[in-house]
């Protein structure tokens, strides 16, 4: 029986090539500024974890509607639960912005400017992605076909 690309023992053959191949590669988070990236963010998670460890007050202002105006609050044990347990690091320093201001208001450029970082950020990964040989497809590639 012949499938696309091919039988299964030639999809099974390809399938042990390509394999075998992506062993050589070299690794993709190997790269120094992959790693420095890295631990710049965990370096600034800590940080901003040490600061809300040693700053939150016992209400702290964790969600905010369409506005800059609270319209939630947790306690100052589950916001530092959840800013151990999920940690973005721009978000945790919202939050604690937030709590040292009065009524919990986070500054109405905080979310567009937070927004646009993170979406840079990812921008950065997929241009890499696309300017980079690693992730194009070969050309005698029968699966394509």
């Amino acid at each position: 029986m012949t499938m696309s690309g091919g039988t299964w023992q030639e999809q099974a053959a390809r399938r042990t090539a390509v394999s075998r191949e992506a062993r050589t590669l070299p690794r993709e988070p190997a790269s120094w500024p992959s790693r420095v990236a890295l631990g710049l963010a965990t370096v600034a998670w800590l940080g901003t974890l040490v600061w809300l460890v040693a700053t939150l007050p016992e209400r702290v202002p964790t969600h905010w509607s369409s506005g800059t105006v609270p319209d939630r609050w947790s306690s100052r044990g589950v916001t530092l639960a959840m800013s151990a347990l999920l940690p973005p690091a721009i978000a945790d320093g919202q939050i604690g912005v937030a709590a040292h201001r009065p009524g919990g208001e986070v500054p109405g450029w905080a979310f567009p400017v937070t927004l646009a970082c993170f979406l840079a950020s990812i921008g950065l990964v997929v241009a890499r992605m696309g300017l980079g040989g690693r992730y194009r497809p070969r050309e005698d590639d029968p699966d394509l076909e």
